[in-house]
């Protein structure tokens, strides 16, 4: 047999194992870190021990035969992964094994020579992330919250699989378009702005409400937080979850639809007609000479109708006196029910002539009476219905919003004593 070339001083030193087998698979040479690699003390020691590489080493034996075949037929087998047996002390481990035909000058193979690599933890790493990976998609594709991955532009690299959920749209027709142009006009400068603030790190950290499109046409109310990861290589990108508040928002408005409304006629209550009146007072406080009117209205002889018909007619009675005077008034005119038979209309912006403004309060105060005269239907009875009314002009100096409210009240008053279906103005 020829003779066999000598290992270099490089055999010994390799942090890997490294090994020389006859051609039958039984292992010749062994270096140091191959000993340790098998739990033996010395090369000998090793040699001594093994056997059968295939039924003594390999967890699969199938898993060598098929190392072997690939040798055997092209002379080289690169990065060949196995689940092997630590030979003394029968541990399992993961491998990876490089091996060549060594030939001499005719070509004639001679031994073969390779290198065995402990990849035990490097393959736990690896399937701990891919498992983590799994997992993440998992909550992804499942998550009612929409994933998606932006540039510093705003474009669209990656979107979970919700967008079909929220947005009635496929995650790949989001790609390569950019986020802003699913966002309502209204909604568009202030998500500029977050995300700006959110490339430059200086955003609170709290999710913000905007308005998205669906496919559909309409628009849903999305929570949105955003995460700058541009400088994370494994994200490289600004990370965005939304969830839908669609239906949350709607809630809250109803319930603040509530809290401002008359239950029985839906009209502004009490509480926010105050609110409109200061609001409106301050405003005209900043327009030279601006003047607005509050009318106090109290329905005639509603209480004899109310006991002779009973509350539900005396309800519907209400809901439609609360219509006629949507009609008398502007739209941007607020109508509120204070409670009973009595209402009250906040009408804004007249002239700041006194004399002018009074005459346009009287013919509102007008076109309210006369409708009020119109007898009412109901259940095939005509009631008659009229009114009487209080108004007070407010809006060129500063005063409490109490004593409009009472100046309205005594002009009211002042109209009840005067016969009634009638206005007093001061």
């Amino acid at each position: 047999m020829p003779a066999m070339p000598d290992f270099s001083t490089l055999f010994e030193q390799l942090p890997i194992g490294a090994y020389r087998s006859s051609l039958e698979g039984r292992q010749r040479r062994a270096n140091a870190a191959l000993v340790r690699l098998n739990g033996y003390e010395s090369e000998a020691e090793m040699l001594a021990a093994v056997g059968d590489i295939g039924r003594e080493w390999y967890v699969d034996p199938g898993q060598r035969a098929e190392f072997a075949r690939r040798l055997e037929r092209d002379g080289l087998v690169i990065d060949f992964d196995s689940e092997v047996y630590r030979h003394k002390t029968r541990e399992r481990i993961w491998i990876r094994e490089t091996a060549h035909a060594v030939r001499d000058s005719q070509g004639r193979v001679l031994c073969y020579e390779g290198t065995v690599q402990d990849i035990t933890a490097e393959r736990a790493t690896r399937l701990a992330l891919e498992a983590s990976e799994l997992r993440f998609r998992a909550m992804i594709e499942k998550a009612q919250t929409l994933t998606l991955l932006c540039d510093a532009d705003g474009v669209m690299r990656y979107a979970s699989p919700a967008s079909q959920g929220l947005l009635g749209r496929a995650p790949g027709s989001l790609l390569g378009c950019a986020i802003f142009d699913l966002v309502h006009p209204d909604d568009l400068p202030a998500a500029r702005g977050e995300f700006e603030a959110v490339l430059g790190r200086s955003n609170t950290g709290q999710e913000t409400s905007v308005r998205c499109a669906h496919a559909d046409g309409s628009w849903r109310d999305l929570a949105a937080l955003a995460n700058n990861c541009l400088a994370d290589p494994g994200v490289a990108g600004v990370v965005l979850n939304l969830r839908d508040v669609t239906e949350h928002k709607r809630f809250e408005e109803a319930l603040k639809r509530q809290a401002d409304r008359d239950e029985l006629t839906d009209l502004a209550n009490r509480r926010y007609l105050i609110a409109r009146l200061s609001q409106v007072l301050a405003y005209s406080l900043t327009r030279s000479g601006r003047r607005n009117a509050l009318l106090y209205i109290d329905l005639d002889d509603f209480k004899r109708v109310n006991d002779a018909r009973g509350h539900d007619v005396g309800d519907r009675l209400l809901r439609l006196v609360a219509d006629r005077l949507r009609h008398c008034v502007r739209a941007v005119d607020t109508v509120s029910r204070f409670g009973g038979d009595e209402f009250v209309i906040l009408l804004e912006d007249f002239e700041a002539d006194p004399a002018v403004a009074t005459a346009q309060v009287l013919a509102v105060a007008a076109k309210i009476l006369a409708a009020s005269r119109q007898p009412i239907e109901l259940d095939g009875q005509a009631h008659a219905m009229t009114c009487s009314i209080g108004a007070t002009l407010f809006g060129e100096r500063p005063e409490p919003v109490d004593d409009i409210l009472r100046r309205a009240d005594r002009r009211l008053y002042e109209a009840k004593g005067a016969g009634r279906d009638t206005v007093r103005v001061g």
